[in-house]
């Protein structure tokens, strides 16, 4: 009788695994604070953010006219608007389509955590624009 032992397999396997980027969610410190709309315009107006969003490097400019650009790693930059909304959400359109999209947030001095559903993905606030440096 021989027996084949499955050890490598299952080892590059498990090797790969670790290798890939986490798309868990990042947990915002227990003293974390939700801004309002005054200090979250304060902190990202005319400044930029890196950060992961789903295990995905990405990093974004907030331009103090509404604009803004988001650049995700393997893919073409995006051109959209933003606001902050008087409850402290930040908000999004991105063309084609004309459909907001509003996140709440935590902040933890120069970082923040975008909540998506159950989620969370932290980035760090940049000053000025990112793109230019």
């Amino acid at each position: 009788m021989r027996i084949t032992c499955a050890l490598p397999a299952l080892t590059i396997a498990l090797t790969l695994c670790a290798a890939l980027p986490a798309a868990a969610s990042d947990t915002p410190p227990a003293h974390a604070t939700t801004p309002n709309q005054t200090e979250l315009l304060a902190m990202i107006k005319g400044n930029s953010s890196v950060g992961h969003w789903a295990g995905t490097p990405y990093k974004q400019f907030f331009n103090a006219n509404g604009s803004t650009r988001y650049d995700e790693e393997g893919r073409r930059p995006s051109q959209g608007t933003w606001r902050v909304a008087s409850d402290g959400k930040y908000c999004s359109v991105w063309p084609p389509s004309s459909r907001e999209t509003c996140y709440s947030l935590v902040v933890d001095g120069r970082d923040i955590y975008w909540q998506s559903g159950d989620k969370h993905y932290k980035s760090t606030v940049v000053d000025g624009n990112i793109f230019l440096q």
